[in-house]
């Protein structure tokens, strides 16, 4: 029964490599997936091409005097995107990176119970350490836990735009009392790539 078991999700594991282009579940929440192929970009910019809700976006943007800047697809689009907001310069996605992952290992207690494993890990528990070091390193993807950090590192609300059609919008509060920066924007496309958001 248990190698009947581990078979299966082995099959299920590789039949999401295959359809994701040999990456790993990037876009979701408490996830640092593995680095962006050539097969994954290519379908992003397809996906781009085609519309994607790259259309809906623009238009639900442009209602609030909004567009988004595009933002390189690299496994960086989160940091590109935040930095981008911060400095003005998405080149910056290395700093805002290794400041995230700082800040979680120094707040562990705060991040290690919502961190989900890999969908191809047989085991239900994330070991926080090597998450850390897995997420220390250019390409990874960050989610939602990442996002909470770079919130907090920077002492900044980030507000999060989506399509209508793949959900709401909503706000990862950061800032605290005192705090000059006004809130970032950025937009979360296809369930897989953040653009960085401007007037």
């Amino acid at each position: 029964m248990g190698k009947k078991k581990a078979d299966t999700r082995a099959q299920e594991s590789a039949k999401k490599k295959d359809k994701e282009g040999g990456g790993k579940g990037g876009g979701k929440a408490g996830t640092a997936g593995a680095s962006h192929g050539s097969k994954r970009q290519a379908k992003q910019a397809k996906r781009v091409k085609a519309g994607g809700d790259y259309m809906d976006m623009r238009g639900m943007l442009a209602s609030q005097g909004l567009t988004f800047k595009l933002i390189q697809n690299d496994g960086n689009c989160m940091f590109r995107s935040v930095a981008d907001q911060i400095s003005g310069s998405p080149s910056d996605h290395v700093l805002q990176r290794a400041a995230a992952v700082a800040y979680m290992r120094n707040n562990e207690d705060c991040f290690a119970p919502f961190l989900l494993p890999d969908e191809d890990d047989l085991s239900d528990e994330v070991d926080f350490n090597v998450y850390c070091l897995k997420l220390s390193k250019d390409g990874e993807w960050g989610g939602h836990p990442e996002l909470q950090a770079l919130a907090a590192v920077n002492n900044v609300d980030i507000y999060v735009h989506q399509s209508p059609t793949a959900g709401p919008s909503y706000l990862v509060p950061g800032r605290t009392g005192g705090s000059p920066l006004a809130p970032c924007h950025i937009s979360y496309h296809n369930g897989d790539h953040y653009n960085s958001v401007r007037q």
